[in-house]
């Protein structure tokens, strides 16, 4: 399909050559298509950029919470969060692309589209889980988000940065700070 040839192509230009770096007339090109076809599948280079940050939303939602049913207890984080980087390792343009150069507002949208995917996915199962009384309550939007800010953050640092040296250390931080932000539901407390 075009669109898929499209999201694919555009994947991989913004991660080596910048949103910025990267024209819409290149990208048809890299997906065997012209550039009239992306244009009646993506309105806009931001629109394509938008659907960029959708499938890579869904990539991280099938690594790290496919199969999880949100009426059986939670995984423990650590293995979440292990899948995650082991994930951005193989795959670090997916986490380029948001990182090159380019218009603020465009890469904004982009990532925008990427966090909330995975935000809602992940709020989903948050709202199971504590309903069943396996987490504590809370507000599964609010922590969602935050629990993405904090992967994602260190994710980037470990890509961007090159630092998986340090991956033993991050991974332990990170574990620490989504196990006490989802705090297992205490006996006797408010339901």
């Amino acid at each position: 399909m075009a669109r898929e040839r499209l999201v694919a192509a555009a994947t991989e230009l913004f991660a080596t050559s910048g949103f910025g770096g990267t024209t819409t007339a290149t990208i048809a090109s890299a997906a065997g298509v012209s550039e009239g076809t992306l244009f009646h599948h993506f309105p806009t280079k931001r629109a394509l950029l938008a659907e960029v940050g959708v499938r890579e939303g869904d990539r991280v939602l099938g690594v790290a919470f496919a199969g999880l049913d949100p009426a059986a207890p939670p995984p423990d984080p650590e293995t979440l969060i292990r899948a995650l980087f082991h994930y951005a390792q193989q795959a670090p343009d997916a986490y380029r692309v948001f990182a090159m150069d380019g218009d603020q507002e465009d890469l904004e949208a982009g990532f925008a589209a990427k966090r909330e995917r995975v935000t809602q996915g992940l709020a989903a199962l948050l709202a199971g889980w504590s309903a069943r009384g396996h987490l504590r309550r809370m507000d599964p939007e609010i922590v969602a988000t935050l629990i993405f800010a904090i992967v994602d953050t260190a994710v980037r640092r470990l890509v961007l940065e090159d630092r998986w040296a340090e991956e033993d250390a991050w991974l332990r931080e990170v574990v620490g700070a989504v196990r006490a932000l989802l705090g297992a539901r205490q006996a006797g407390a408010d339901a």
